[in-house]
């Protein structure tokens, strides 16, 4: 609990827009569909954030590796493991920060999942059932 004493503003952007427009959605007129789509399409936007931001991490970092294999032999010939630990250096902040608002994102948007079908789908079954039975208003 204490690791989210320490993140930044900026983390909680996503997860708070997450939240905000999914309570704007409880008060539009006949929103349960949107609702019911928002809610099930969240988790899957959050899944796509962590992936971009994994892929930005190793491939978009503008700083040059660590020194440790800029000597007379490099990374490739130090072996792999030394080739990986000098590639750490490089990582993006961009992908870092990303990744982090994603999954703490996806950490908000599967509760807002749940509590949603539970609320919606007994809503819709019953409407469901109220225009199919003949001789009920």
């Amino acid at each position: 609990m204490h690791a989210f004493a320490f993140l930044t503003w900026p983390c909680w952007i996503l997860p708070a827009l997450l939240v905000a427009i999914w309570l704007l959605l409880w008060f539009a007129r006949n929103g349960s569909r949107t609702r019911m789509w928002y809610a099930g399409t969240a988790p899957l936007v959050c899944a796509a954030g962590i992936v971009i931001g994994v892929v930005t991490m190793f491939t978009a970092g503008d700083r040059t590796p660590a020194d440790s294999c800029a000597g007379p032999q490099s990374c490739a010939a130090a072996g792999h493991a030394a080739h990986w630990a000098s590639s750490l250096s490089s990582m993006s902040d961009v992908g870092a920060f990303l990744v982090l608002n994603a999954l703490i994102a996806a950490a908000v948007s599967l509760p807002l999942l749940v509590v949603t079908a539970a609320v919606e789908l007994p809503r819709m079954a019953a409407a469901r059932e109220r225009t199919t039975v003949p001789g009920r208003r």
